[in-house]
């Protein structure tokens, strides 16, 4: 698994992702490491391009986005992405 884009992935995706990566099938682990190598592209592709480039097929890609808690592949690309800022640090609050 590809983590250094990590934080460019949105934050709800990226956390799935990486709780089901090992129990994933090998085609399923080809479109996850294609959104983890290339988490900007999967903005501006069609699930037809998707699978294409991540060398699966369509049914994988819904597959996975359902795995990953989507309704289908629509609903992926346009989660919102977080700030490198916000996706992995712990948020601390102090009570006074």
């Amino acid at each position: 698994m590809i983590s250094e884009n990590i934080h460019r992935i949105p934050h709800n995706c990226a956390l799935k992702l990486q709780a089901v990566y090992g129990k994933l099938k090998t085609a399923e682990k080809k479109a996850a490491d294609f959104i983890l190598q290339n988490p900007d592209a999967i903005f501006g592709l069609s699930i037809v391009e998707f699978a294409e480039r991540a060398g699966c097929s369509e049914a994988t890609i819904v597959r996975l986005s359902k795995r990953i808690g989507y309704e289908g592949y629509p609903e992926l690309p346009r989660s919102p992405p977080c700030s490198t800022t916000t996706t992995f640090a712990p948020t601390i609050h102090r009570w006074r």
